[in-house]
């Protein structure tokens, strides 16, 4: 019997080391398994496979400790879930918002969408976008139930009872800390006050000055790299996202769309970039977009989200 247990916390050490081992190489992309992980982390939740990395780094650090097997049903645990479920939805209908209109709202169209985005995340031909395969498949069910702008508040008000399940505050809690007294009260309200706090951060958070800045110094950058290859072209618009901005151009007619395409490396060369992406043209409109990646990520506030939601959207 005790030779059992002790195989059994030898099983559980090694598979917590695995697990940490399994979290730093996808963390730090150390390549070629990292593409691996990372794949199958985007595959699942998106944009936010490093936090899920996070979360089996501390699985694997459990196991370590405590040598045996974690309780998934725990009120804190059920808590991250339904905070996770409405973080994932909210990525995948902001990355469903950017579709074309001609995409019909399917299971079928937004899962075909979602591996043609981690495809290009992992050929390093495009950025991640939204809640991965469980957010779209999340996000798809509630817009068939209850429409687009039924999601979001639907995904909104999971984060905010996520949260009170998180922190394990009830009802109960405000008459045991004003039984306590005042140190009980003084307590729990500076815990209030971190919740709101935390909320407030996820509905409106703070613009990144920092990109705004950055924009307006590419945008002299692309207008003269482009004039000295011969091309005419103007930066009339720009749109500053979390993790890129897209910069729309206004080309001299008669302008051929291969020359712009296949500037491609020497734009990435003279912005410094890692790579970039031009749409040539926009889908719908006149101009060339070229997408820069920012050099400082930023959330989406909640209420940037609500404020964009499309007037009409097609579902099946």
């Amino acid at each position: 019997m005790a030779k059992k247990r002790k195989r059994k916390k030898i099983r559980f050490a090694i598979s917590g080391i695995l697990l940490i081992l399994l979290s730093i190489i996808g963390i730090l992309h150390l390549k070629p398994l990292s593409n691996v992980i990372n794949g199958f982390s985007a595959l699942l939740v998106g944009e936010w496979y490093n936090f899920l990395l996070i979360i089996i780094g501390i699985a694997g650090i459990y196991l370590i400790l405590k040598k045996t097997r974690p309780k998934f049903l725990t009120f804190r645990l059920i808590g991250l879930y339904v905070i996770i479920s409405g973080v994932l939805v909210l990525s995948h209908l902001a990355y469903i918002d950017n579709f074309d209109a001609s995409i019909k709202i399917n299971y079928a169209n937004i899962i075909r969408e979602t591996f043609n985005n981690l495809n290009a995340f992992i050929t390093e031909t495009d950025y991640l976008k939204g809640g991965g395969i469980l957010g779209a498949i999340l996000s798809v069910s509630l817009i068939n139930l209850l429409t687009a702008k039924g999601a979001k508040i639907i995904s909104i008000v999971l984060i905010i009872c996520g949260v009170f399940l998180f922190t394990g505050i009830t009802i109960l809690n405000f008459v045991k800390f004003f039984k306590k007294g005042t140190k009980g009260a003084i307590n729990f309200k500076n815990r209030l006050k971190n919740i709101i706090a935390t909320i407030r951060a996820v509905i409106n958070p703070k613009n990144n000055k920092q990109n705004e800045e950055v924009a307006s110094e590419i945008i002299s950058v692309l207008e003269n790299t482009l004039n000295d290859h011969g091309i005419e072209a103007k930066v009339i618009e720009t749109h500053i996202g979390p993790t890129v901005t897209l910069y729309e151009m206004e080309i001299k007619a008669g302008t051929k769309l291969n020359r712009i395409l296949n500037l491609d490396k020497e734009l990435a060369l003279a912005l410094a970039a890692k790579s970039i992406r031009i749409q040539a043209p926009i889908p719908g409109k006149k101009t060339v977009g070229i997408e820069i990646p920012n050099k400082n990520s930023s959330l989406v506030g909640i209420r940037e989200v609500l404020e964009n939601i499309p007037t009409s959207i097609h579902c099946v």
